[in-house]
This record gives C-alpha cells, structure tokens and sequence, in this order.
C-alpha cells in the first residue's frame, strides 16, 4: 500500500495447505479492508461510499491518509466496469484492488494472462504459522505493552516519524479507541528507558497481523525491531492467533523470513528459492518418494533435494567478496557486520558451520549495509527503493546461499 510495512490477514480455522487460492486471496483482501478502517475510524476522518467503492481522507484541516479501497463492481457490465475503474484511477489515489477478483485483474491487465514473476520492488505476501515462530527472547531492551493514552501517543510519535516522515497518518487520541476495543495490540521497546522500537499486532476477532513496525534511526541495526516482532508475535499465538501475516517490500522481506514467515504472491505459494509462484500441483517441486513440498518448485528442487548445488567452500568465497568490496569502497558494509564476517572467515570450519545462524542473523537484520552519506543514501530512504550498490548485492548472495545450504541439509 506504499504507507506502511503492510501486514494483510489470512484466516479460517483450516490448514493452509488445504486452502484454494482464491480463498487465501479472499483472506487478504478481507484483512486490507479491516486495515484501512483503522483508518478509516476516527473523528477527524471523513468516508465515502457510493456503493462502488470507498474513499478514506482526512476531513478538511486535519490530517490522515487518503485511499480507495473495498471495490465491488462485480455485478456490472464489462463496458461499466471499466469506466469504474478509470474513474477510480482518474482519482490519483493509492488504491486497494482486490486480489480475489480474476475479473479485476483481467480488466486492468486487458486479459493478459502471463505472470510476471515478482521483482524486488514489488511486495510480497507472507504468513506464519505458530510452530514457525521464533523463542521469545530480549537483550538489554524492555519491552512494554501500550495500556495508556500516553503510552499510545508515544508509539504514535514513533510511527508518524519514522513511517510517514513526520506526517501525522495515526492520531495519538481518534485512534486510540482501537487499543480500548482489543483490535490493535501495540509495543514499545525501550533502551535506558527511552522509546527505540515499534510493533503491532492488529486482531480481527482472533485473526492476527503484525503491523507499524519501526526503529528509530538512532538505534537501528540492533536488532530492537526484530525483538520486539518476537514479543508480539509470541503474544499474539499465546492468545489464541492462528496465523499471523504481512505484506513486506524486499530486502524487509528478507527480515520477516528470519522470524519464520513464508512468502506468497497474490494468493499463492512461492517459491523460496526463484519467487517463481506457484499456482498448480505440477508447478511444485517434490522430494523424495514424491512428497510435494511447498516451499519449492519444480525447477529449483526435485527428488528431495535443490538442484542448486551450495557449499561451504562457496558461501566463504561469498563472504569473502563483502570483504573485497569494502576494501575497494570503504564505509559500504556497516562497521559490526564488516568486524562480525573478517572474524568468521578466520574461524576454522567446524566454527564455521556452528556459527552460520549467527552469520545470517547478522546479514539480515536491515541488510547491515550504512548508506548514509554514500551516493545510495538518497535511494535507500525513497519509499520502495531497493539499494543495489555492490555490497548490498553481495550480502543477499550470502544470505540466499546460507538458506539453500540449510534446506539442503535437512533433505
């Protein structure tokens, strides 16, 4: 949606993998429009329903976001629908369309019926499922629970801040209501008892997604946002969730997946390997004695195991290039990932090997790579922009390869 890191709900008390596709992108759509009437219900937003479809905007004088979204023309003509949808483009808004609809899509893409496989700056779907989900543990950080008003404005100070550049899309008091009513669960995690952190868990009568998660710029690449996601997430299953999911630009993706979440485009399973979606049996890849995985397809594994070959020797030469990198272009890698891999490389291989997890841990945690005051910075703080200097490539090499290297190992 282009506001914030989106998490979308997918539910129903049956297993995902019994699920239709087009009922996992009904789910979606259904946790977009419980989304956006947060929004949507506050005293100072306005809502316009004319029976086709909503408009969300702040009333006149004050601020929120503006959006289109629940969409129902289903029941018109083709030629009728399409002047729907010009008029709704017409209206140069973010807009919702609904993922469920074929007829939609078809309408806006002119019936053209190739798919395009996702790209790193598109978004991408993710779930997680509560065996998937991470330990709870801290470091130095505290992390409370919002039970206050004032508790709420600080969160709300952090969230306008660092997701909406100041620009107040959440009121510190019209919003409030929805912590009263048990639909948003919200965090801080604090550093010396100052707020560092941000997450969310949005609850639509026991269907959870994690939403607003956010570090201020002085104390990121510390892992708060990833400790306080746990303590929500842990939370959220502890009350009864059965699935928690978000939506998620690349390389935030990268991050959400090393909390346990899977990846899903438009509603179906992709792959972890390619993104290539994977949207009927024979595009599923298959281990051994012909069991269908869903995690991969069927170019990148087959008979139990990828068919990319990764190896030790190859993930050091990786590494190894992060190294070069720096010393080619200083100040690209930031300073603890650059002190943390010169170490690793040095282990011998049985440390090596034990400590991988750490490795990616430390890869992934916001890409590691300081931008600020390089030619990128501008780039990588641009909503949905993806930084491909050289470094930043090269670290999500190595990231990729540590997890083709575990899944060919537990197969």
């Amino acid at each position: 949606m282009g506001i914030y890191i989106i998490v979308l709900l997918v539910s129903r008390l049956k297993e995902v993998d019994n699920m239709s596709n087009y009922e996992i992108m009904k789910f979606i759509d259904d946790g977009a429009i419980f989304y956006l009437d947060f929004f949507a219900d506050a005293i100072h937003m306005e809502t316009i329903d004319n029976g086709i479809y909503r408009i969300i905007k702040p009333r006149e004088n004050e601020k929120g976001i503006c959006f289109v979204y629940d969409i129902r023309i289903e029941h018109l003509t083709n030629d009728e629908a399409k002047d729907k949808i010009a008029e709704i483009k017409s209206l140069s808004l973010p807009v919702w369309w609904p993922l469920h609809s074929k007829r939609i899509h078809d309408l806006l893409n002119d019936n053209n019926q190739e798919i395009n496989l996702p790209n790193e700056n598109e978004e991408f779907y993710m779930m997680l499922l509560p065996e998937n989900q991470l330990e709870n543990a801290t470091n130095n950080e505290v992390i409370k629970r919002v039970e206050t008003v004032e508790d709420f404005k600080i969160w709300v100070d952090i969230a306008n801040q660092v997701l909406a550049g100041g620009y107040q899309d959440v009121h510190p008091i019209n919003h409030y209501s929805w912590c009263e009513k048990g639909k948003l669960i919200s965090y801080i995690a604090y550093v010396d008892d100052k707020p560092a952190a941000i997450a969310s868990i949005m609850d639509n009568k026991g269907i959870a997604s994690l939403e607003f998660v956010a570090t201020l710029e002085e104390y990121r690449r510390k892992g708060l946002a990833k400790s306080v996601c746990i303590n929500a997430i842990s939370n959220a299953f502890a009350n009864g969730a059965k699935v928690i999911t978000t939506r998620a630009f690349y390389p935030a993706s990268l991050i959400y997946q090393s909390l346990g979440f899977k990846r899903y485009d438009k509603g179906f399973l992709v792959c972890q390997s390619c993104a290539m979606p994977m949207t009927k049996q024979e595009d599923f890849g298959k281990g051994k004695d012909s069991i269908i995985s869903q995690d991969y397809c069927h170019h990148c594994y087959e008979n139990g195991a990828l068919h990319k070959d990764i190896t030790m020797e190859k993930l050091i030469t990786d590494v190894q290039k992060l190294v070069d990198i720096e010393d080619m272009h200083p100040n690209l890698l930031s300073t603890e990932l650059l002190e943390y891999i010169k170490k690793w490389i040095d282990f011998d291989e049985s440390e090596k090997i034990s400590l991988i997890p750490s490795l990616h841990a430390k890869l992934v945690d916001g890409q590691d790579c300081d931008y600020t005051g390089t030619q990128w910075e501008k780039d990588w703080l641009a909503d949905g922009k993806v930084c491909h200097c050289t470094a930043c490539v090269a670290a999500r090499k190595c990231v990729s390869d540590i997890k083709l290297m575990e899944v060919s190992n537990e197969h």
